[in-house]
């Protein structure tokens, strides 16, 4: 994996020397260890050609309004917008694609009853996929490049329909139907489509968390234990139905008709799941063990792994870039490590027997593969589920002999059209779901049953992998207490890793789009936050980027957050950044009436309760100590009421020390502007554009009494308001100031004891 995050950096002379290399050695020395690596360098190489060529599509595609027509390959839905992958797309003069497209259409745009295999025709304004640029942002263009995905578009105007749904469409359509119908649950009915379909739109953060926190997130993305789990549940029923008679057990090859059985069962699960990434690979995977078996190759198991990993990369070249593949390749490897040691001891000392033993040996099964997939998931997720052996351990097979089965059973019965036998057995796979979730959620209420943790620097990962090998050695050599002790100490050390600190106050304006988000971090270690914007449905959410961006820094706790008022393009994202922090002390709003009767604040409030935290409701003339430095509020009065809730927008000025006051306005409008001069407000060398630059803001009367060095406008990339302003842009640099968009980037400042103020605009690397 080290070598797949590198990828970008080095060039590919470098990589072709490594595989050269790998591959002499392998045939001086007749290993295959070496000719693997080789040849896994060698499709890498290939698979970063492949990202490369989907980077540059012909720029004939991005003109607007282009008229195109693209069968549709799958279908998203959240109720709230539906994302359409469209492949075979086709313009006018011959123009043709080499790769996909995403299309978005949201509210009436939507499209009923769309399935794979339907024709669109239109006008779409197309454009290629982008970054948002904060630190420890999501790479989404190379996951748009890993789905093959070359451009993404709205369309402009109607879109004509040709329906040709495919048949495997038609029959996922249908059991998708029925389970809508049968379960009420709208939690479980969205895990059931996801362990069904592969459809995972449905489920909201709230359910996400819940199994990520346990470790136990991998069951709602089909995988390798999904399709295993249905080929030994084939592989069972044929072995019971050959061996009912003693004449079918001499005639025929029953664990070949098995074995069959079971490949024939998973194949049929993963085209119902409609053939996504994960499952064609876990499928390959299986194919490949299957066929070493019934060849009876006498390889070790980690060579047939390794085989089976070369044919899932020689299908599927950019699978190598694919995180779900790696933990599911180490987990494996590890199992099939801990399998031949416990098979080889010679201690002969005998297994214990009976449920005793078999619960002995799922605990151990579970925490073998949840600890040896640890430090890719803490340098993945950040986040550390101490509890996830357990966890797995009740629901693997809650979901493997209940939940599975009885889904599975019922979308067959759907498609046979037995609805009464499919709507109940349907419903008792729901009944296991949610019994599922009441574990999942008395483990996340344990003490420190998940931690969001800072990433760990190189020496910090290697440490971890050497310390994890160790304890491993220590457990084999019968010294269990030291490895456990080993273990104990590698856990607290991950968790309990202090914080990162500042020598002087620093704030990141976060490029989150048509929104709000700031944090400010202050010597000693304290933060505030102001705003997090998310929409429902959406595909982005700025709560996620400032907890993923605080974490990068090192950081997972606020001390302060504030909510200047209750738009989503400002509090949107409030619920996802509280599940993301570990401590959260305060959670201030405006007292005003609109959010004392808002339902946001009552959904906050269980969230900050788990994380320590209070409501503050707070008012012109409040003010407090953060770290030494004053915040203050400036506006609005207490029990304001307004027509437009942009003048109800929290206004607070912090003194940043050396004499320097950053303004933080919200969305405030002209009226809170006369307010705010009247009451007399002084200048701020750093302040945030109010509205994004919207013209409803900025008078020219505040910006004289402000005069601003530094002016920060948070804008979406080329967004339908055409913010900023050109206008108001323009009136900021009249009187000097320095004005910067987060739309090109997040921007970092600083201020030194002597009042020098120091920012950079961060970009991703290259």
């Amino acid at each position: 994996m080290g070598a797949v995050a590198l990828m970008p950096s080095l060039p590919v002379p470098f990589w072709l020397a490594v595989a050269v290399t790998l591959g002499v050695i392998g045939w001086r020395r007749r290993s295959s260890a070496p000719l693997f690596a080789a040849l896994a360098v060698g499709i890498m190489l290939h698979a970063q050609a492949g990202l490369d060529r989907l980077a540059h599509p012909d720029r004939r595609w991005l003109v607007p309004g282009v008229a195109l027509q693209g069968t549709v390959a799958a279908v998203e839905s959240n109720g709230v917008r539906q994302r359409l992958l469209l492949r075979d797309l086709r313009a006018a003069g011959g123009l043709r694609l080499d790769g996909a497209l995403w299309c978005y259409l949201y509210g009436r745009r939507r499209i009923p009853d769309l399935l794979p295999g339907d024709r669109i025709l239109g006008c779409f304004r197309l454009h290629r996929p982008y970054n948002h640029h904060n630190p420890g942002g999501f790479d989404f263009v190379r996951y748009a490049r890993l789905h093959g995905v070359v451009l993404l578009g709205v369309p402009v105007g109607r879109l004509a329909v040709v329906h040709a749904p495919t048949l495997l469409a038609r029959l996922r359509h249908a059991v998708r139907t029925r389970l809508s119908a049968a379960v009420a649950s709208k939690p479980a009915r969205a895990v059931l489509s996801a362990l069904l379909l592969a459809d995972r739109a449905q489920i909201d953060d709230a359910t996400w968390q819940r199994f990520s926190a346990t470790g136990t997130a991998h069951l709602l993305a089909i995988s390798g234990l999904h399709v295993g789990m249905v080929a030994g549940l084939g592989f069972a029923l044929v072995w019971w139905l050959v061996t009912r008679r003693e004449a079918w057990i001499v005639a025929l090859p029953v664990r070949r008709l098995a074995l069959l059985g079971g490949v024939f069962a998973a194949v049929a699960y993963a085209a119902l799941a409609g053939w996504t990434l994960p499952t064609r690979r876990a499928v390959l995977m299986l194919v490949a063990v299957a066929l070493a078996w019934w060849l009876r190759h006498r390889a070790s198991p980690l060579n047939t792994l390794l085989a089976a990993l070369v044919v899932i990369l020689l299908f599927d070249p950019l699978a190598i870039f694919s995180l779900s593949l790696w933990l599911s390749f180490v987990s494996v490897a590890a199992l099939i490590l801990w399998g031949m040691k416990r098979a080889g001891r010679s201690d002969g000392v005998a297994h214990a027997g009976g449920l005793r033993g078999r619960l002995r040996d799922a605990l151990a099964v579970s925490c073998v593969a949840s600890l040896a997939t640890l430090p890719l998931v803490v340098s993945s997720f950040g986040r550390l589920p101490l509890y996830a052996p357990l966890a797995n351990l009740l629901l693997v097979p809650l979901y493997g002999l209940w939940v599975l089965p009885m889904a599975l059973t019922g979308a067959v019965a759907a498609l046979l059209g037995w609805t009464p036998v499919a709507d109940g057995l349907l419903q008792l796979a729901a009944v296991g779901v949610d019994g599922g979730s009441l574990l999942l959620d008395a483990i996340c209420r344990l003490p420190a049953a998940s931690r969001w943790v800072a990433p760990l620097p190189w020496w910090g990962m290697g440490l971890l992998v050497l310390g994890l090998a160790a304890a491993a050695l220590l457990w084999w050599r019968a010294r269990r207490v030291a490895a456990l002790l080993l273990l104990a100490a590698l856990l607290a050390g991950v968790a309990c890793r202090p914080e990162a600190d500042v020598p002087t106050p620093e704030w990141v304006v976060w490029d989150v789009g048509q929104g709000a988000a700031t944090t400010l971090r202050l010597p000693g270690g304290a933060v505030l936050a102001v705003d997090a914007p998310g929409r429902r449905g959406g595909r982005f959410n700025g709560g996620v980027v400032v907890a993923r961006g605080l974490r990068a820094e090192g950081v997972t706790h606020i001390d302060d957050l504030v909510v200047s008022h209750l738009q989503s393009d400002h509090a949107g994202g409030i619920g996802a950044l509280l599940r993301r922090v570990n401590r959260v002390g305060r959670l201030l709003l405006a007292d005003v009436p609109a959010n004392r009767r808002a339902a946001w604040p009552g959904r906050w409030r269980a969230l900050l309760r788990r994380r320590g935290g209070v409501i503050r409701w707070v008012a012109r003339g409040d003010s407090w100590l953060l770290a030494g430095h004053r915040v203050r509020v400036l506006w609005p009065p207490r029990g304001l009421r307004a027509a437009n809730p942009n003048n109800l927008s929290l206004v607070l000025s912090v003194a940043l020390g050396g004499g320097v006051r950053m303004l933080l306005p919200g969305d405030a409008e002209r009226p809170a502007e006369r307010a705010l001069l009247r009451a007399g407000i002084g200048r701020h060398r750093v302040m945030l554009v109010p509205h994004h630059g919207s013209h409803t803001s900025s008078s020219p009367a505040l910006l004289r009494r402000l005069r601003p060095e530094l002016a920060i406008v948070q804008s979406g990339r080329d967004n339908r308001f055409h913010f900023p302003d050109p206008v108001v842009v323009a009136r900021y640099r009249a009187l000097g100031a320095q004005v910067v968009d987060s739309a090109d980037g997040a921007l970092i400042g600083s201020v030194t004891p002597a009042g020098l103020l120091r920012w950079r605009q961060w970009r991703r690397p290259r």
